[in-house]
This record gives C-alpha cells, sequence and structure tokens, in this order.
C-alpha cells in the first residue's frame, strides 16, 4: 500500500526477481533549503546524504535520493549499501516513530530520465517520504519510479 513503508529489495525478491544496487553517492553535506526545512533545522546544519539506483533483473526501477540526520543514525556513510538497503539499517538503528509521504506523478529532470533509462516523454511516480525517530526527524527522500515499471499497490483494512 502507497502509505507502508517496504524495503525495495524484499519487493523485487517477492517477485522471485534479483535486486542489485549502485551507490552514486554516499557522503556528509550541509543542509539547504527544502533539505535544512524538512529536517525543522538551520542551514549549514551537517546531514547524509545518499543517491542509490536500484535494479530489477539489471533494469532500473527505483532512484533513492535520501537524507539522514546523523543523530539517529552516527554510522550510516560506514555501511555497505551492496550488502544491505538503506531502509533495513535504519529500521534497525531508528525504528519508524512517524511517516509522512507524498505520491504524485512528474516528469523527471535530465539526470533522473538518464539514470532510470527512461524515454524522454515518459512521466515517473515520485514518492516523497519523511520519516521521524525517538521524536526527531530522522530521514527525508525522494524516490522516482519509471511510470511503465512500477506500480503501488496493496490492500488493508481501515
Amino acid at each position: 500500500h502507497p502509505l507502508e513503508v517496504h524495503n525495495i529489495a524484499n519487493e523485487i525478491r517477492s517477485r522471485g526477481h534479483e535486486h542489485s544496487v549502485q551507490v552514486l553517492k554516499l557522503e556528509a553535506v550541509e543542509a539547504r533549503g527544502d533539505v535544512a526545512e524538512s529536517f525543522q533545522a538551520k542551514p549549514g546544519t551537517q546531514v547524509f546524504h545518499s543517491l542509490m539506483l536500484h535494479c530489477e533483473n539489471g533494469l532500473p526501477v527505483q532512484l533513492e535520493d535520501r537524507y539522514v540526520n546523523p543523530a539517529v543514525a552516527p554510522d550510516y556513510l560506514n555501511v555497505d549499501f551492496t550488502e544491505t538497503t538503506a531502509h533495513q539499517y535504519l529500521i534497525e538503528v531508528a525504528p519508524l516513530q512517524e511517516v509522512e509521504h507524498i505520491l504524485r506523478a512528474v516528469m523527471p529532470k535530465a539526470q533522473v530520465r538518464k539514470l532510470l533509462k527512461m524515454p524522454e516523454d515518459e512521466p515517473c511516480l515520485l514518492l516523497q517520504r519523511r520519516t521521524w525517530s525517538g521524536g526527531v526527524v530522522a530521514t527525508t527522500s525522494r524516490f522516482y519510479y519509471p511510470g511503465s515499471r512500477y506500480e503501488f499497490s496493496g490492500r488493508f483494512k481501515p
């Protein structure tokens, strides 16, 4: 369900397919603009940033652009994300307390389109997520999915 938080590797494996990931960025940066605002932090506050491309049977299905609060995951930059996902690591060190999701269709920027191997005229799904753990914002993320290769589905009872 779009309101649930899933591990992309588990989703892919549940379909009997192979998950792989390319870690494109893993760095400490100064929070600016929207990132600082989403953490409710002063501009210039240090956060961790990762950019990862998740593939299903070798074909890109998700671009994960994530910022992490170092206070909740101080070892984030030392994790081998080819062995575990950011999701799995963060669930272990910063259990979810609250989640905010915004899901929309967008025309991706050129860099996103290139990484996801999408044609120019194809829209993508953008899931913006903010999580809280221990009473503070733990992560703020953008997940891009090719519109023709991914769907959100689920069933639940309120």
